[in-house]
C-alpha cells in the first residue's frame, strides 16, 4: 500500500492517506471527496476536516494540481482555521500531492507529520514517485467502478426492456425504442428510467 510506503520511505511522514475524488472538479467543486486508504483514524479525521472547511493543503491540492507542502500549518496563513482546528488532532506538518490522470484529478495523497517539516529536494522526489503510484492504484479503481456501473446498467436496461415487452406486446427492438423515445420526452436518463420501471415492477409483484 502506497500510504504504508510512504511512512516507511519518509522519515518525518507519521501517518499518510490517499483520497479518491469523484465528479467534474471544473469549478473546484467535486461531487464527493473519499478517504479510501489511511495508515491511522488521525489521518482520516484530518482528511475530514479539511473537506469540511473546504480549505487546507488536500483541497489546494486538487484546485491547484500542484504539490503543496505547509511546513508549520498553525503557522501558515493560507488556511487559518483548519491550521487551528488540526492542531487538536496533533498535526503540524503536512504535504498534499495530487493524483492526476486523464488530464484531470483523481485524488490527493496526504502525508502527515507530528512535527514542523520543511520538504527538501530528496523527500519531494520521493512524494511525487508515491503520487504517480498511487495514481496508477486509483486509476484502476476508478475504471472498476466505472464498468461495474455499466454493467449494472445493461442489466437493468435488459430487465427494463423485458417488462415493457410483456406490457405491451412488442418484440425487443420495439420495447427498446419505446423506453429511448420515454427517456427523450421525459429527460431522465435511460438507466434511471429502467430503474424506476423495474423497481416499479418488483413492487406489483410483491
Amino acid at each position: 500500500m502506497v500510504t504504508s510506503a510512504a511512512c516507511e520511505a519518509i522519515d518525518w511522514v507519521d501517518y499518510a492517506s490517499v483520497s479518491m475524488a469523484f465528479g467534474d472538479n471544473g469549478a473546484d467543486i467535486f461531487e464527493a471527496v473519499a478517504t479510501v486508504g489511511a495508515t491511522n483514524p488521525l489521518a482520516l479525521k484530518a482528511d475530514s476536516l479539511q473537506w469540511e472547511l473546504g480549505q487546507g493543503p488536500s483541497p489546494e491540492a486538487t484546485r491547484g494540481a500542484a504539490l503543496v507542502h505547509a511546513a508549520s500549518l498553525q503557522g501558515d496563513g493560507r488556511w487559518s482555521e483548519y491550521g487551528r482546528r488540526v492542531l487538536e488532532v496533533g498535526f503540524q506538518s503536512q504535504t498534499s500531492a495530487p493524483l492526476e490522470g486523464d488530464g484531470r484529478v483523481l485524488g490527493v495523497l496526504n502525508l502527515y507529520s507530528l512535527s514542523a517539516q520543511e520538504l527538501d529536494a530528496s523527500s519531494e522526489g520521493l512524494v511525487r514517485l508515491l503520487a504517480a503510484q498511487a495514481t496508477a492504484a486509483v486509476d484502476f479503481a476508478l475504471r472498476l467502478v466505472a464498468l461495474t456501473d455499466t454493467i449494472e446498467s445493461r442489466q437493468i436496461i435488459g430487465q427494463a426492456v423485458g417488462i415493457t415487452m410483456a406490457r405491451f406486446g412488442l418484440d425487443e427492438a420495439a420495447a427498446f425504442s419505446r423506453l429511448v423515445e420515454e427517456s427523450q420526452r421525459t429527460q431522465h436518463k435511460l438507466r434511471v428510467l429502467a430503474r424506476t420501471l423495474v423497481e416499479e415492477g418488483n413492487a406489483q409483484a410483491r
